[in-house]
């Protein structure tokens, strides 16, 4: 993908909730392919049962945002 490296680090990505993230995947599932996006997406999903399912987590557990 072109233009990849610029979607990682545009604003907008970097501040989407774990919710936005998974219905992301419904959006452009092609966009998953590339393993840069679906960590991301696989992070999301985790911290998104953790807070289903009412396990506190430390914010150190965390990235402070997506970015790497």
């Amino acid at each position: 993908m072109v233009h990849l490296d610029r979607l990682m680090s545009c604003i907008r990505w970097i501040h989407m909730t774990p919710e936005d993230i998974v219905l992301v995947k419904h959006i452009d599932p092609v966009l998953f392919a590339e393993p840069a996006v679906s960590n991301k997406a696989a992070l999301g999903q985790w911290q998104r049962d953790l807070l289903r399912r009412g396990i506190p987590f430390a914010s150190t557990d965390l990235p402070s945002n997506r970015c790497e």
